[in-house]
């Protein structure tokens, strides 16, 4: 549970202000870049997207945010 908490407070979830969605990915473990395509289910706000991925290990390892203006 401490953990999931971790998460949401470094993603900066709780200062969001519209719909959220998730998604697991598995990564290959390659050193090639890979594409995702991902079709939301709500319609992207003028505001942006925020994107949060974590390594799921509670040791996690690898963290990024970043906000995608539309």
């Amino acid at each position: 549970m401490s953990v999931d908490l971790a998460r949401i407070l470094m993603s900066g979830a709780i200062f969001g202000m519209g719909q959220a969605a998730s998604k697991h990915l598995t990564l290959a473990g390659s050193a090639t870049p890979e594409t995702v395509d991902w079709k939301l289910p709500f319609l992207a706000p003028n505001g942006g997207i925020m994107l949060v991925a974590f390594d799921p290990s509670p040791d996690a390892l690898y963290f990024f945010k970043r906000q995608i203006k539309p």
